[in-house]
């Protein structure tokens, strides 16, 4: 018989035989051992071991007994057939320590053995909190899908050759750990941020493999300084940067439990803000040809310490006036009536220009023409006889170049006069219409074809003359006013005697008398003379002295008369002052020669044309004495014109 019935490919089969001999001799006996009917292993040996045989292999012993001589029957043992021996694991282990919702785990069989030489084959099964998975879960990985954060996850493991499962073994367990959450990306908008704007932190894809509700921390950074400590602001206000500032975000996700790896944005920095134009607007807003146009720009800047300027583009008519770059436009030189003006304000800081802002437009109004110059003549009219003319004299200024027309208006006391006759440029009022007394007022408006201009006025006043008279005695000069209305005035002119002359031996000559003169001059209202009255001659001293001349009494220069001349100092016989000359007048008369001196008396003065002659000369040594007359002459000193 063969032993053990089953034998495994480890096993040694043994071969238990009972012989017998009737000659009770010693039996030898050969065994032969076959395996799937081949031969395999032939002699003494009662065993056979595994090497020689395979699993499901038929083992079977022939035996052949000798006892010496001859060999007996040979007998063959009920064959055994070698059956499959079962494999075995040492062990199991999770291929990773930590387990997270989107680990895929591994379950690892350890110490494989199989003394048939199999190929390894597993069954594996899944636990999650001790609670076996499913057959959904056969394999030899796990996926997340089939636990959760903080569930303990193991395996267990059966071998099988391929016909019998082996004792299964179950590896450690091992807890699922928290997933970090995690931030692809943070960027900064707008890239350029300048002062005014908020600066926001648009966050990437966030994930947490948990599905934890996750939170983010914001740490901001300006100029690589932590701001805004202890807030947690996923935006920055312009109140923490300013332009040329670098600014940076950290943000740090948090699903409940822990931090996830913080990220960084990419740096930005602040850029300079344009200036802005507030307002723009023209003055004056009635403008005209000869206006200065001022434009008035308000600017501001957002960026702290800049300054901004304006720069000025003048269009007139919609198109740029490339002469003028200021604030001020100048329509003596830049625009016309009817042209439509406005300013384009730019605004500058330095580093950057503003848009650009338009201001209100003008259009450049009429600028009606100035007052002209006029006046009337004659400026002394002769009521019922001049004529009076009222001229434009100074013409109208138009500053828009218009071509000026003079409409004329009179009025005689205030009462409107229309039976004048006019020109373009004088209007003439007929002599016959005028009376003593009036007052005639010529007005002229100047007109562009648009708008009349400012008026100008012209008046004349017909006097009326004043009879009477006026003398001048007291020697010295006096000024003379015409009267009223009156055209002429008729003077009359006495000159200034002689003074006699002392005597040598006898009497001394006696001055000459003054002459005179008479006449009408014509006058106008208001004109004036100078009217010089002559002192007469004075009286000569003592021995031999010559009497003074007569100074000359005159109407404004124009009608007057000489003084007479004083008498000669000398001896007995010698002759009087020659008589002074009126000139100027209708009646221009001469005065006497004075009296000529004696030794033992004297002669008369000369009269003055027209009154009475002046006293003959004195004793030898004294002048003549005065004559009373108003010019008179004789000596010792000559009366006053």
């Amino acid at each position: 018989t063969l032993a053990p019935a089953e034998p495994l490919e480890t096993d040694t089969i043994v071969a238990t035989v009972l012989a017998t001999d009737g000659d009770n001799d010693t039996v030898a006996l050969n065994l032969d051992w076959w395996v799937d009917g081949v031969a395999v292993q032939s002699g003494e040996e009662s065993t056979l071991t595994g090497a020689l045989f395979n699993k499901h292999g038929v083992v079977s012993v022939v035996v052949t007994p000798n006892d010496g001589f001859v060999n007996g029957a040979a007998v063959t043992s009920e064959p055994v057939t070698v059956v499959n021996s079962v494999p075995s694991l040492a062990g199991a282990s999770l291929d990773t320590a930590e387990i997270y919702e989107t680990t895929t785990v591994t379950c690892v069989p350890e110490g494989w053995a199989d003394d048939d030489g199999d190929a390894e084959g597993y069954v594996f099964s899944w636990t999650v909190d001790g609670v076996e998975v499913g057959a959904s879960a056969t394999g030899a990985t796990l996926d997340g899908a089939s636990f959760s954060r903080d569930q303990s996850v193991a395996c267990s493991v059966t071998p099988n050759d391929g016909e019998a499962d082996g004792a299964a073994v179950t590896s450690a367990a091992v807890v699922v750990s928290n997933t970090l959450p995690v931030i692809t990306d943070v960027t900064l908008s707008p890239t350029s941020p300048r002062e005014g704007d908020t600066i926001a932190a648009a966050l990437g894809t966030t994930t947490d493999d948990d599905g934890d509700t996750v939170t983010w921390g914001y740490e901001w950074f300006v100029n690589s300084a932590s701001i805004l400590a202890g807030e947690n602001s996923n935006s920055l206000s312009d109140l923490y940067f300013s332009k040329g500032d670098v600014m940076t975000v950290t943000v740090t996700p948090n699903d409940g439990t822990d931090d996830g790896a913080a990220v960084s944005s990419t740096a930005i920095t602040a850029v300079n803000t344009p200036p802005v134009v507030d307002s723009v607007t023209l003055s004056p807003s009635e403008v005209y040809t000869d206006t200065i146009l001022v434009a008035a720009a308000s600017l501001s800047d957002a960026d702290p310490g800049d300054t901004p300027t304006a720069g000025h583009a003048w269009y007139i008519g919609g198109v740029p006036d490339a002469t003028t770059t200021g604030s001020t436009l100048d329509g003596a030189t830049s625009f016309a009536k009817g042209d439509t003006v406005h300013v384009l304000v730019t605004p500058n800081d330095g580093e950057e220009t503003g848009l650009a802002v338009a201001s209100n437009a003008i259009t450049v109004l009429n600028t009606p023409p100035t007052a002209p110059g006029i006046s009337i003549t004659p400026t002394d009219p002769e009521p019922g006889v001049d004529d009076l003319v009222c001229s434009v004299d100074t013409a109208s200024d138009d500053a828009d170049g218009d071509s000026v027309t003079y409409s004329f208006e009179w009025d005689v006391d205030g009462v409107v006069f229309t039976g004048a006759t006019d020109t373009t440029l004088e209007s003439t009022v007929s002599g016959a219409e005028t009376n003593a007394g009036e007052t005639w007022t010529c007005t002229v408006t100047p007109d562009d074809g648009e708008e009349v201009g400012g008026s100008s006025t012209a008046s004349v006043f017909f006097d009326v003359c004043t009879v009477g008279s006026q003398t001048y005695s007291s020697v010295g000069q006096f000024q003379f006013d015409s009267p009223g209305a009156c055209s002429s005035v008729f003077v009359q002119v006495w000159g200034s005697g002689g003074g006699g002359g002392s005597g040598c031996q006898g009497y001394g000559g006696a001055g000459g008398g003054g002459g005179y003169a008479s006449g009408e001059i014509v006058v106008s209202p208001g004109s004036s003379f100078t009217v010089t009255v002559g002192a007469g001659g004075t009286a000569a001293a003592p021995n031999c002295v010559n009497g003074g001349d007569g100074a000359e009494t005159a109407f404004g220069g124009v009608i007057g008369s000489s003084g007479g001349g004083g008498g000669a100092a000398a001896n007995n016989g010698m002759a009087g002052g020659p008589g002074g000359s009126g000139y100027g007048g209708t009646v221009n008369l001469t005065g006497e020669t004075g009296g000529g001196g004696q030794s033992t008396s004297w002669n008369p003065g000369g009269d003055c044309a027209g009154v009475g002659g002046g006293s003959g000369g004195g004793n030898p040594f004294e002048g003549g004495s005065a004559a009373a007359s108003p010019g008179g002459g004789g000596g010792p000193a000559g009366g006053s014109g």
